[in-house]
């Protein structure tokens, strides 16, 4: 991102980047938050970030976000940057800024006449922001979420996230049609979208991490300066609460998810990756990560 970012504020506290100096404006996204079956009002919604004010929201609380829709707008062009910045293992390489336009021929992005992808939508970046906060889309990960780059935050998920402060935000945008683990360019698909979600607060049921409840499996999002710090972030977290559940010692814990637990990756490119660890449901479910 261009470092010149401009933050707009709004009535209610939160400062959030403009992204129109890194992105074009066709990439605007709209979003739809509900809450008890009526929707927030979006406070902002500078290109591919939206914003919203969460009520009655404390420090002791919980927020579930369901992803009930994202819907990829086919008649704006999917894009891939590839800058020399985002890559570690090939710093000794020369590398250019290269930046790819798609099409879509249905349910696919057409990369050129001899390859294509489906899509598979997710969304990159999802977090609780407190008030008075600037934020953008470069922001370092924190246990309240961002970045994450998750491609299980997809239509069906629900994602559980810590609250730090009353009077928080919730911020979610960065849709790719596709993306793979690692987002190892700094990019997905990126892509114009609406998204519809629906947030609910858990009173005093908080939780440590970001946490993803899809399909039989629980996603742990950890956080770090290394693939290691990342992982022992979500890992710590995860084998407190066995610990707690089946009464384990610690090193008992962490051989149970030795044996039964995978480590994937989130993105790799910014200076906080994100690693995801899956936990099979017959294990662990959100109900226990709570208040661990």
């Amino acid at each position: 991102m261009n470092a010149k970012v401009l933050f707009r504020k709004l009535g209610t506290g939160l400062k959030i980047a403009s992204q129109k100096q890194c992105l074009p404006s066709r990439y605007n996204l709209r979003v739809y938050f509900l809450g008890n079956n009526k929707p927030f009002k979006v406070y902002v919604c500078p290109d591919y970030l939206a914003a919203v004010k969460i009520p009655n929201l404390d420090s002791a609380d919980c927020l579930a976000v369901r992803i009930l829709r994202i819907d990829i707008d086919k008649s704006v062009k999917p894009h891939v940057t590839t800058s020399y910045r985002w890559h570690h293992g090939l710093g000794l390489r020369k590398m250019k800024r290269d930046v790819g336009y798609f099409g879509f021929d249905g349910n696919r992005v057409v990369f050129d006449n001899r390859l294509s992808f489906p899509i598979v939508p997710n969304i990159g970046l999802m977090a609780v922001v407190p008030s008075g906060e600037e934020y953008d889309v470069s922001s370092p990960m924190t246990a309240g979420g961002g970045n994450m780059d998750c491609t299980y935050l997809r239509a069906g998920s629900v994602a559980y996230f810590p609250v730090k402060s009353s009077g928080a935000f919730l911020v979610a945008g960065d849709v790719h049609a596709l993306q793979g683990e690692g987002e190892v360019c700094g990019c997905g698909f990126e892509s114009a979208a609406s998204l519809v979600l629906r947030a609910r607060v858990l009173k005093k049921k908080n939780v440590r991490l970001p946490v993803i409840d899809f399909g039989e499996k629980v996603y742990v999002v950890g956080s770090g300066s290394d693939l290691k710090a990342a992982s022992d972030d979500a890992l710590g977290y995860a084998a407190d609460v066995l610990c707690k559940k089946y009464e384990l010692t610690l090193e008992r814990a962490l051989m149970v998810l030795s044996v039964s637990s995978n480590t994937r990756l989130g993105q790799i490119v910014c200076p906080r990756i994100s690693v995801v660890l899956e936990i099979p449901k017959t294990l662990l479910c959100v109900e226990d990560f709570f208040n661990v």
